[in-house]
Order: structure tokens, then sequence, then C-alpha cells
């Protein structure tokens, strides 16, 4: 059936009564005074929904700062989600951040715990408001080495090559670093005042030759070595006499 008149549109006083209220057809929307006059419900307009979010955030990974024990992740995402990363040494990573549900575009989580010189995998994980969850491809990151605060180990200082004039002093260390031999006449050393020979290369094996002495002449002489990072090692006090 079709409605007689137009939606909001209003019915004439006594043409119920000529008509009856069964001409009426129950599905129109009738204002709401006319249909209660009728006995008619006016029905109400179907409900509108929302569609649902279906969709995952994206993600975008911007930076990854390390420390030695540390790492920073920063990421964005292109809706409002929560924060979460996986990390770990291989790629099932076995380890998880905590979550923090705050609900952002702009995301930042600090991991701790870890261990120097190391290269970790990391995978990020935001889920928004509709549960959906965006993650990140497999990401690495190395966390720095330990300061090194050890001096270089010196080993197996000999003399050789003894001349009337000359004499080549050698040692080894644990670690790449200088030479620096200091020489002088006598049977006793200053470091401040000796005559001092030194190679700035960072060696492992270490050899040194000192001229210009006299012949049959005792001399004192210690070594020095210093490591990349400024670490510095001196021997004790040694001694040697030249050839005729």
């Amino acid at each position: 059936a079709s409605c007689l008149t137009a939606f909001g549109h209003l019915i004439a006083p006594g043409w119920i009564k000529h008509h009856g209220t069964t001409t009426v057809a129950s599905h129109c929307f009738l204002p709401f005074g006319i249909a209660k006059k009728l006995g008619l419900e006016r029905p109400s307009r179907p409900a509108t929904t929302t569609p649902q979010d279906m969709t995952a955030p994206s993600v975008f990974v911007v930076t990854s700062g390390t420390g030695t024990t540390t790492a920073t992740i920063t990421w964005f995402t292109t809706e409002h989600a929560d924060s979460q990363v996986a990390y770990g040494t291989t790629t099932s990573y076995g380890s998880v951040t905590a979550l923090n549900s705050g609900m952002t575009f702009l995301h930042s989580v600090t991991i701790t715990g870890l261990a120097p010189a190391t290269t970790y995998h990391f995978q990020v994980k935001s889920r928004d408001a509709s549960g959906n969850l965006g993650t990140s491809a497999d990401g690495t990151f190395t966390t720095k080495s330990l300061p090194d605060t050890a001096a270089p180990v010196l080993s197996a200082l000999s003399v050789s090559g003894l001349g009337s004039t000359t004499a080549t002093i050698s040692w080894a260390t644990d670690e790449p670093a200088t030479s620096k031999v200091y020489v002088a006449s006598g049977t006793s050393l200053d470091l401040a005042t000796a005559d001092a020979v030194l190679n700035t290369d960072l060696v492992t094996n270490h050899a040194i030759t000192v001229g210009g002495l006299s012949a049959s002449t005792t001399y004192s002489f210690a070594v020095r070595s210093q490591d990349a990072a400024g670490n510095t090692a001196t021997s004790g006090t040694s001694s040697f006499v030249t050839g005729l």
C-alpha cells in the first residue's frame, strides 16, 4: 500500500470520518499526533550503524638508538595505537617489552638489560582501539662496547743487537699500542729527563732501536705502550751495557 499523504503533511479534519482509518497504510510516516489519533504505530526510521574498523595501523620505524646495555626504538603509526617491542638475538625474538597502552601516533620504547657489543633483532607492535594489530618488518641494532679502561699488558721484554753505539729493545703487548723507549746512561732512570724514542703505530710486537750511545757504557731503560683508548702501561727499569 502507498501512503495517502507525503511525510509530514496533515490530514484534513473530517477526512478520517469519511474514509476510515483502514485507508491509511500502517507504514506511512505520519506526524505523531495524527498517528496516535488513528491508533497507528509510527514506524521508527532504520537505525544507522558505524562500520567496524578492520584495518590495522601501518607502522613506520624511525630510529633505533643504542647504549652499552640499552636501545630506544622510535616509530609512528597511521592512527592512534599502543606501543610494544619484541626483541632478541634471533628473529624468534623471545623477549617483549611491557605494553604501553597509551594511544598515540608517535611511539618510543626503551629496552634495558641488554648485553654490550651484541646484535639484536626487533619488531615493533601497535594495536588500535578496535584491536587491529600492526607490526613492523624485522629490524636490527647493535649495542655499544663497554669503554676500554684496561692498560696494555707488557711482556717478553728483551735487548738485542747490542753494538758500541746502538741497542734494539723489543717487547710485546696483548693489544695494539704505541711503542716508546726511555733510556739514560747510568743505573738510575728518570722518565722526565731521559731520552725517548717513540713510534705511534699501534702494534702488538714492538721493537725500537736506540742510537747515539757510548761504547762500553751501562744504560738504564724502560718501555711504555699506550692503546687506542689512551690506557698506558710502563715497564720497570732494566739495563744493558754497550759493546766496545
